[in-house]
């Protein structure tokens, strides 16, 4: 045990007995924060406890010479909520060892574990959100309009298998803002509701059109079969295939082979904008579905969507 020389001094006395640390701090008459900790370890005085019960270290004690208010315990203290603006509540199993530091103990900071031995870690703070996703087409001001096909309405009956003519016949389709570097395009027909599938259907594969020159900012309704396509100049170097075979375009059908309008699809006109000019060769040999993963995989610098839903309905495919 340790006894105080005098009242009317400033001491402090530190004994080490049982394996454990007791802090006692002398303060002249009528100082607070003079308590001895408990066989079990004193309460922070401000800021939560850690979970091995360290004390918070601000808050000193008023009078005494320097003491750092509130002792380690061996066994943890119950921990502060929040960080809260009266002292540190005393240990479970121990003595109060200074409820009060000074005349005003200071809060800890919001939820800070106090800094003694084993003291719990603060909180990181929490991340900032990632950034919003980009609007359709990724690339900004890239848009695809068509004058037969609002974004997200129906395909006018005569571009699905619908159509009372001998093929489907294409919308028409232009385009605006392109991205910098664009030397050539690429556009496709996709039935999404298939091919979103895992794994995509193939069927989801309609028409694709490759190697249309940079100069050419639009397609014609009713686009010519061929390929190039018959009869248009400028689109001299573009190829295109439709599913399953054929140099056409190829429209909705999503009930084939039944004639019944039970099934809705969802379908989207993607325009590609290539670095390059011409794509190679051997793509002619190739399904709709390749052709289409191979120019997704390039990848291209831009693209833009035309969306659009069908319940068309026909024996065959046209």
């Amino acid at each position: 045990m340790i006894r105080c020389a005098s009242l009317r001094s400033r001491r402090a006395w530190v004994a080490i007995g049982l394996g454990s640390l007791f802090v006692v701090g002398c303060g002249s008459s009528g100082s607070s924060g003079t308590g001895i900790g408990g066989s079990s370890g004193g309460a922070g005085v401000s800021g939560a406890a850690g979970s091995s019960g360290a004390a918070g270290t601000t808050g000193g004690a008023g009078g005494s010479v320097g003491v750092t208010s509130g002792s380690a315990g061996v066994s943890g203290g119950t921990a502060g909520t929040g960080g809260g603006n009266t002292g540190g509540t005393a240990g479970s199993g121990g003595g109060q060892a200074g409820a009060q530091a000074g005349s005003n103990g200071q809060a800890g900071s919001a939820g800070q574990a106090g800094r003694g031995a084993g003291g719990g870690a603060a909180g990181t703070t929490g991340a900032g959100g990632g950034p919003g996703t980009g609007g359709r087409g990724g690339t900004t001001g890239f848009a695809l309009t068509s004058p037969t096909l609002p974004d997200g309405a129906a395909f006018p009956t005569d571009a699905t298998c619908d159509t009372t003519m001998a093929s489907s016949q294409f919308p028409g389709v232009a385009w605006t803002g392109a991205p910098a570097g664009t030397m050539g395009f690429a556009i496709a027909l996709v039935d999404t509701s298939l091919i979103d599938l895992t794994p995509p259907n193939a069927n989801g594969f309609h028409w694709v059109m490759w190697d249309i020159p940079a100069g050419v900012a639009s397609l014609p309704q009713g686009l010519p079969a061929g390929s190039p396509p018959a009869g248009l100049s400028n689109l001299s170097p573009a190829m295109q295939k439709k599913a399953p075979s054929g140099d056409a375009y190829l429209g909705p059908c999503p009930n084939f082979p039944s004639t019944a309008h039970t099934k809705t699809d969802n379908y989207e006109l993607r325009l590609y904008a290539l670095s390059q000019a011409s794509l190679p060769s051997n793509l002619a040999s190739m399904t709709v579905q390749q052709i289409v993963t191979a120019i997704e995989a390039l990848p291209p610098i831009g693209r833009a969507v035309l969306t659009g839903h069908s319940n068309a309905a026909s024996s065959s495919l046209k």
